[in-house]
C-alpha cells in the first residue's frame, strides 16, 4: 500500500528531499551535528513519544519506504571531475602530459625542474609557477614550451563515492 500512495502521491525524489531540507536547516541551526544526528534524535522522540510506534518500528517502515521509492529515482548523473594538466612541448611538436594533477599550483610545480633545465632562472620560476597557473604559456629562449590546463572529465556515479 505504501509503494502505491508514493507512486500517487505526486512528490518526486526532489520534492521530498525539499521537504525534509526544511527540517534539516531547523534542526542544525539550533542543534549542529550531522544529518544522522537528526535521524537518531527523531528515533529517540519515537520512543519517548506515545504519538509514534517505538524507534524499531520506525526505522524499518523508514528504510521500507525508501526502499521502495528508490525505483522511482532518476539515474544519477555522472559527476565531473576536474583534473589539471602539466603539460610541454618542443618547438613545432605536439603538447605532451607529463603529470596529471588535483590542483593548477601542483601542476605548475611539477614543472620547475624542467623549466630550470631549459634555461628558466631559478630566482624567477616562483613568478612563472604563478604564470602557468593564471593559465598562460611559457616559452623558453629555445624553445621549448609548458602550460597547465584543465581537463574536465566525467567518472565515477554521481553519488560523490
Amino acid at each position: 500500500m505504501d509503494a502505491i500512495n508514493v507512486a500517487l502521491s505526486g512528490l518526486t525524489t526532489p520534492d521530498r528531499a525539499d521537504r525534509a531540507r526544511a527540517a534539516w536547516a531547523a534542526y542544525s541551526a539550533t542543534e549542529g551535528g550531522e544529518l544522522w544526528d537528526l535521524i537518531t534524535d527523531l528515533l529517540h522522540l519515537a520512543d519517548v513519544d506515545n504519538e509514534f510506534p517505538d524507534s524499531d518500528y520506525v526505522l524499518d517502515r523508514a528504510v521500507a519506504n525508501h526502499q521502495a521509492e528508490a525505483p522511482t529515482w532518476p539515474v544519477p548523473l555522472p559527476k565531473a571531475e576536474a583534473i589539471c594538466l602539466a603539460q610541454v612541448h618542443a618547438l613545432g611538436q605536439d603538447w605532451v602530459t607529463v603529470g596529471a594533477f588535483d590542483c593548477p599550483r601542483a601542476a605548475a610545480d611539477s614543472l620547475r625542474s624542467a623549466m630550470e633545465t631549459v634555461g628558466f632562472q631559478p630566482p624567477e620560476i616562483p613568478a612563472h609557477v604563478d604564470d602557468l597557473m593564471d593559465g598562460r604559456i611559457l616559452t623558453s629562449n629555445c624553445g621549448f614550451g609548458f602550460r597547465v590546463t584543465i581537463s574536465v572529465g566525467f567518472g565515477g556515479d554521481g553519488s560523490g563515492s
